[in-house]
């Protein structure tokens, strides 16, 4: 007997892919012991237009696999929208309300981004939604008009701790089903999308750039994964004395939550394109080390990188001296791609930021050496940029070209 069910707590899991049969007609109940009926009931804002459609998008095919305008609910003469899906017991939901895109997505009470709505089959169910508001277009392009950023918290059992994951969903995802993307990962991912989560109030505007690009046929997803406390530990592959005290060395195991939990979830969950030449990681300072070294240790993975003022005095050079060992890997399709930067105003002094250049010009021509041709790298020296939010914003569109589309400039 199906059974009501108010819909208040929006949490994360692990992904499990079913074939769906369908929608069902009222009144239709599961037909095998292995199967459950999942009914919604959704009330929508006052200030709903009349004639709205209402669209439910979602992970698996049977919820259009994330385009918004797919898979239609009914409306009845109560103002309610329904639908119902006979599902296998198990399957696992992730999945939004919109009116037709993702210009006009559900979104909170006071008009922000809201997690995704789950539910895990365990036999016939009601699911009671009140959907809160919608966001409004706007003329001019903002972080959430463009774009879908959907976010949830991982569970991961290698770091024993969960994460915010927020994944950018380009334009071109609506299109087709049979639209594949490449992927690019990013460090410090409450910096990436908004300002009023990043640390320092300024954001890597990487939704802006991304659908810019997207306007010129270049579509990627974003992943922006949240860092933590354990930060300096999970981006630096050994230890290192600061303030009298040692530190980082766990980058290895970071490396293995990246690419052994949180990449395979991401290529179930959403159409990706999985290999390591569409796959990019990306970060600056010690995030920038961090991809210096997946793409030495894991290139199995990471095809691509982009690695914005890597922080080279960690460990007295230790990513230096590994350059002079590394080899790029041979099994890869297409060769590897690096960006790598720095500004020439981010140390302390205008002696500290000539030896910060000095640094990655000296690991940029080791790395040319070892690599050959299997290795492509782009260097920027950006003139007067500092250590900073702004600066990395300003270089990542160019950036993006580069490692993500291969664009050795800028049009």
């Amino acid at each position: 007997m199906s059974r009501p069910i108010r819909f208040l707590s929006i949490l994360f899991a692990d992904l499990a892919c079913f074939l769906i049969v369908g929608a069902l007609p009222d009144g239709a109940t599961g037909q095998s012991n292995n199967d459950g009926v999942v009914s919604w009931s959704v009330v929508v804002p006052e200030d709903t237009p009349k004639e709205s459609e209402l669209y439910i998008a979602g992970n698996i095919p049977a919820l259009g696999r994330w385009r918004p305008d797919d898979v239609r609910l009914q409306r009845n003469e109560d103002g309610r929208y329904t639908a119902k899906l006979r599902l296998p017991i198990g399957t696992e939901l992730e999945y939004k309300f919109t009116l037709g895109s993702w210009e006009r997505v559900e979104k909170s009470s006071r008009g922000t981004e809201i997690p995704n709505r789950r539910w895990k089959v365990d036999g016939d169910a009601l699911i009671e939604v009140e959907i809160q508001s919608w966001a409004r277009p706007s003329a001019s392009w903002s972080s959430t008009s463009s774009g879908n950023l959907l976010w949830q918290q991982f569970a991961s059992r290698m770091l024993n701790s969960t994460r915010r994951v927020t994944v950018w969903l380009p334009p071109a995802l609506k299109e087709s089903n049979a639209n594949r993307f490449p992927v690019v990962y990013l460090l410090d991912g409450q910096n990436i999308f908004e300002a009023d989560r990043a640390a320092f109030g300024q954001e890597w505007r990487a939704d802006e750039a991304a659908y810019q690009l997207a306007q010129t046929g270049k579509s990627a997803i974003l992943v922006a994964i949240d860092n933590s406390p354990a930060r300096i530990d999970e981006y630096t592959a050994v230890p290192h004395t600061l303030n009298d005290s040692q530190a980082g060395g766990r980058a290895d195991e970071y490396l293995r939550f990246l690419c052994d939990e949180l990449k395979p979830w991401i290529d179930h969950q959403y159409p990706t394109r999985p290999g390591p030449e569409h796959t990019t990681l990306v970060g600056s300072s010690l995030g920038g080390l961090l991809v210096l070294h997946a793409l030495s240790t894991r290139g199995d993975v990471f095809g691509n990188g982009i690695a914005m003022s890597p922080s080279l005095f960690w460990g007295d050079d230790a990513a230096v001296r590994d350059a002079n060992t590394w080899s790029p890997p041979s099994q890869t399709k297409s060769p590897m791609r690096l960006w790598i930067d720095m500004g020439t105003r981010e140390g302390k002094s205008e002696g500290s930021s000539r030896r910060l250049v000095d640094k990655v010009l000296e690991i940029e021509s080791i790395l040319r050496s070892r690599g050959g041709d299997r290795l492509l790298i782009r260097m920027i020296i950006a003139d007067g940029a500092e250590h900073n939010e702004v600066a990395w914003s300003q270089r990542l569109p160019d950036a993006l070209r580069f490692a993500v589309f291969g664009e050795e400039k800028s049009p």
